[in-house]
């Protein structure tokens, strides 16, 4: 039952899809709608549910044709009393907002008959809206409460199917009625074959000729499509895995196309030129689904196995058990095309119970042959993969794989005597029960490699730009993050479609699942005294990443673009582009708020939770937020000054929300709280751009020429290029005595404090070499030795040399 109704499933698939596009346009269409044509349809929607009721409730036995049909129209009502209701809504805001406009009456101020007409016009309208909005949601609640009880009716009826017990093929009384009935079932099919035939004949040849040349151009375009995709796939991406999955999935929708595009053009020829009745309508129609399954049978099977190009094959089968199993695909698609397509036949022609059990017969005997077929020759490759080691022919096999020809022969043994014991019903869905996992098993698993490769180029392409822009190793590891959950929340989201799809209930039509599946999705469920709309969740979810992704690409623009060009400095520049990111997260926060249905006047309590956890536990980082938001508006310190705190000197590389990174002269990091530098007292060196004071300090012997000396340190320091002028270096003579000698004092000024160091050290490597020319010696040094006396003694005597050492030349 499954794979015959997978097509209708899909169909309502596609048309739920669509939804959507059709609830944007909703708001448009209710500017059209009057009254009197809401009414009409709530009227029309509202008999068409009593109805539906009246059918389920009467003692008359309705089959399962009939609930399929009122499914479908309990969905078609569910549909546009969901179109109306959001179309009203508009409307009723409108008037509600001009009502508030009016403002309320005053008794003691009397209104203007104008005014008055216009405020008792505007409620009666109010009034129909809001009755009509609530009859809306009210039919669209039984609609989907009635289509829950068809669902049962459905199921149960399928279940009574499953026990009941018909005349066995090889019985002599079903041939019995199979010849009694057959003819005139064949009469009836006979006059549907005239009909169809009557219809093209009265088709002109133009038109033949230009649905003739449509069709050569449609389909031969996907034909050379299918032929050309491997060299699109080589040209147009990186070698990588992903080639592979991207033929793979571009040449299932080809050959789904090809036929369902080649029956599509028969049935719009057919529909434009000729009148078809009603029945023969729907038979085009499911023969255009048909088509689209057989396509798409033919293509996911001629994808997984490959076998003339075994490089672009996806799961790791065997190139040998690829070529033997190479036509089954195309066999699976014509027979379950023709099985589904008989189904119908059977239906427009109200045929008898005989014809449609030698049908169903001969439908579920070809299937079983072609799964034994399968499982057989996957048993003969396992038992060859085992003898791997004598038969250098065998190719080897995983492990699982040896488990799928057991299922299979049991599913087809079971399938068999269900059969030939006389429960038809049971060994077909035994049968299709193994179509619907192979169909959905190996969709899934193309899917996922899909998924898969793409997430693996998405990785490789965010490494490579991470290298060639240099990008730093928070921004790749975030984006990589990023990718790695989007994509595995994706694959997990498959796994679970897939899954559910497997596990579907007995009886179950796929069409029905989809619709509740996306009903929960649009209409949300109640967990308590909370109420979650999954379709808001997405919603809020988009409105995140995508102001995230706005807030990030304006914040590189103003760091990138404008303010480089205003008069801000660096320091500045980071500071303000902090400063603009807080206030739009701030916004973006408020937009997921809205999303969710969530507006700031209801966050109150979410308010008053945060005081009372500021007063107790997030005092701290309130604070250190705060005194963030303080440094950048003041900005007391700025990125890259030289701030000296808590004992700790440093450069100022980030100020965050919460704390300030400075960078160690030996290159560590040191993470400081923002509160630090408000609440305490903080050295910047760098600020209000000071100059840098270097000092040098000489001890030279007492004979020494003081004014040489003085020369050559003024020569030394004038000579640095670093040196200002203005202040001018200057030398002095700080003490001089018989012991310590002369004490020289030099200093200079540098443009900044971090040229002091090496400007220091160049004046006294220049200081030293002079000295060496003009034989000028530096103080003695004293130095102090501890020797011991004789190891006789019982106790050491200290004594202290004094040397001196002169200045080596």
């Amino acid at each position: 039952m499954r794979v015959s109704d997978c097509l209708s499933g899909f169909r309502t698939w596609l048309f739920r899809a669509l939804f959507g596009l059709m609830l944007i346009s909703a708001s448009v269409q209710a500017l059209e709608l009057s009254f009197a044509e809401s009414q009409t349809q709530l009227d029309l929607s509202r008999q068409s549910i009593q109805q539906i009721q009246e059918q389920l409730s009467s003692p008359l036995t309705v089959d399962d044709v009939d609930l399929a049909s009122l499914r479908n129209e309990l969905i078609a009502t569910h549909e546009r009393m969901q179109i109306l209701a959001l179309s009203l809504e508009p409307e009723l805001n409108a008037v509600q907002a001009r009502l508030n406009e009016l403002g309320k009456q005053d008794e003691e101020v009397a209104e203007t008959d104008a005014l008055r007409v216009q405020r008792q016009q505007l409620l009666g309208t109010q009034s129909q809206l809001d009755g009509q909005l609530k009859q809306a949601k009210l039919l669209a609640i039984e609609a989907t409460q009635l289509q829950d009880q068809v669902i049962q009716r459905r199921r149960f009826l399928f279940q009574q199917q499953l026990g009941m017990r018909t005349q066995p093929l090889v019985s002599v009384g079903f041939w019995e009625t199979v010849q009694r009935d057959v003819p005139t079932d064949w009469q009836k099919l006979s006059a549907v074959f005239q009909e169809i035939k009557a219809s093209f004949k009265e088709v002109s040849k133009w038109a033949w000729l230009v649905a003739l040349g449509a069709a050569v151009v449609l389909v031969g375009g996907l034909v050379f499509i299918a032929m050309r995709l491997p060299f699109f796939a080589i040209t147009h991406t990186k070698p990588s895995r992903l080639r592979r999955s991207f033929h793979a999935v571009g040449l299932i929708a080809v050959y789904t196309l090809i036929p369902g595009v080649l029956f599509t053009i028969i049935d719009q020829l057919l529909r434009s030129n000729v009148g078809l009745s009603d029945q023969l309508s729907k038979l085009m129609a499911q023969l255009v689904w048909a088509a689209y399954l057989a396509g798409f049978v033919s293509g996911l099977g001629r994808v997984l196995l490959a076998p003339n190009r075994p490089s672009w094959r996806l799961p790791p089968i065997p190139s040998k058990l690829a070529e033997r199993l190479s036509p089954l695909p195309y066999i699976l698609a014509f027979l379950l095309a023709l099985g589904w397509l008989s189904q119908q036949v059977l239906i427009l022609i109200n045929a008898s119970l005989s014809t449609t059990l030698l049908l169903n017969s001969i439908n579920i005997l070809c299937l079983n042959a072609l799964i034994g077929f399968v499982a057989w020759t996957l048993g003969r490759s396992v038992q060859r993969s085992r003898r791997i080691d004598a038969d250098p022919g065998a190719e080897w096999l995983p492990p699982w794989f040896m488990t799928v020809p057991i299922v299979l022969m049991m599913a087809v043994t079971s399938s068999f005597l269900a059969f030939f014991l006389g429960y038809n019903a049971l060994s077909g869905v035994i049968v299709q029960e193994v179509l619907w996992l192979v169909l959905v098993v190996g969709s899934a698993y193309v899917v996922l490699a899909l998924l898969t490769d793409i997430g693996d180029s998405l990785m490789l392409w965010v490494r490579e730009r991470s290298q060639e822009y240099h990008w730093p190793v928070s921004q790749f590891r975030t984006r990589s993050q990023i990718t790695l959950l989007l994509t595995g929340a994706v694959r997990v989201w498959v796994v679970v479609m897939a899954a559910t799809l497997v596990f579907l209930p007995f009886g179950e039509h796929p069409g029905d699942w989809v619709h509740k599946r996306l009903g929960f999705l649009l209409e949300g469920f109640n967990v308590g005294q909370l109420y979650i709309k999954p379709s808001a969740l997405l919603s809020a979810l988009s409105v995140l990443l995508l102001g995230v992704l706005v807030v990030r690409l304006l914040q590189k623009w103003l760091m990138e673009r404008f303010l480089p060009v205003t008069s801000l400095d660096p320091g500045m520049r980071g500071s303000t582009a902090n400063l603009f990111s807080y206030v739009a997260y701030f916004f973006v926060f408020a937009a997921v708020l809205s999303s969710l249905g969530i507006g700031l006047d209801r966050m109150a309590w979410i308010i008053s939770a945060l005081s009372v956890g500021i007063g107790f536990g997030l005092q701290a980082v309130v604070q250190n937020f705060v005194s963030g938001l303080i440094l950048l508006a003041e900005r007391p310190i700025k990125v890259g000054d030289w701030v000296s705190v808590n004992g700790a000197d440093g450069n100022v590389r980030k100020i965050n929300a919460r704390a300030t990174e400075i960078e160690m002269f030996d290159r560590s990091t040191l993470i400081v709280p923002n509160s630090e530098f408000i609440t305490k007292s903080v050295r910047n060196v760098t600020l209000s751009n000071p100059l840098g004071l270097v000092k040098i300090q000489l001890t030279l012997p007492i004979s020494t020429d003081a004014k040489k000396v003085r020369e050559i340190m003024l020569t030394a320091m004038s000579e640095q290029a670093e040196v200002l002028e203005q202040p001018a270096p200057a030398v002095s003579l700080d003490g001089f005595d018989a012991n310590s000698g002369l004490v020289f004092g030099a200093s200079c000024y540098v443009a900044s404090p971090r040229q002091v160091s090496n400007v220091r050290s160049a004046i006294l490597f220049e200081t030293l070499d002079r000295f060496r020319q003009q034989a000028l010696a530096l103080h003695p040094t004293q130095v102090m030795s501890l020797q011991a006396t004789e190891p006789t003694l019982k106790s050491s005597v200290v004594t202290a040399e004094v040397h001196e050492k002169k200045y080596a030349k």
